[in-house]
């Protein structure tokens, strides 16, 4: 009997802090779902790791980033969270981030090195097709390619052209995206904004890809 105990109390402190942890997820998302980061720095201090996900993949970076939380934000870059992570939707904690608005977390995730540039779908699209300038433009004085194509081969001045987001359309257009670039179906931006009803925002396209 004593035996058995003992294998038993073996087993609890091997498994007990890990199980404590994995539990402790759902509190630290709902900690910083919530702007109880006294409550997330705490787990964290107890060995909580920074880079938890739930079942799709959302980390807490990606749930601090999505509900504008920078000072989560900040305290997981500080612990190393990794910044580049996908979730099952393809979405990183910056492309979140952009679409939700939240200008200061974007800064912070681009100041510490969120990486801008790769296939698919991209911080900027996102922030372009939410109407966010401040966003695009950070994103843009970061190095975010401006004529990345997107998926569906949108890249985000055609975004800007349909949506008739003219500020966009011209920090886009200044940074030196290309309105002469062409979808699959060999649609310019100048197209898809005269197609949407834009027509001045078309005109104003069309001028930029004359020079």
């Amino acid at each position: 009997m004593k035996r058995r105990h003992f294998v038993f109390g073996v087993a609890l402190l091997l498994l007990g802090p890990g199980a404590a942890f994995a539990g402790s997820l759902e509190d630290a998302l709902h900690a910083v779902e919530n702007d109880n980061n006294g409550a997330l720095l705490d787990l964290l201090e107890r060995g909580l790791d920074p880079d938890s996900s739930d079942r799709d993949g959302m980390n807490l970076l990606m749930s601090a980033a999505r509900n504008g939380n920078v000072v989560a934000v900040r305290a997981l870059i500080a612990r190393r969270a990794r910044l580049n992570t996908r979730n099952r939707s393809g979405d990183t904690a910056v492309m979140l981030a952009a679409l939700q608005g939240h200008t200061e977390v974007v800064r912070a995730l681009a100041d510490a090195g969120a990486r801008l540039d790769h296939s698919g779908w991209t911080a900027l699209h996102y922030s372009t097709f939410s109407g966010h300038a401040d966003i695009a433009k950070i994103l843009l004085d970061h190095g975010a390619p401006p004529d990345a194509v997107a998926p569906n081969g949108m890249t985000a001045l055609m975004l800007a052209a349909r949506n008739g987001q003219d500020e966009l359309a011209k920090l886009l257009l200044a940074r030196g995206a290309d309105a002469k670039f062409t979808n699959a179906e060999g649609a310019t931006a100048a197209d898809i904004a005269r197609r949407a009803g834009n027509t001045s925002l078309a005109d104003l396209i069309a001028r930029s890809a004359a020079h």
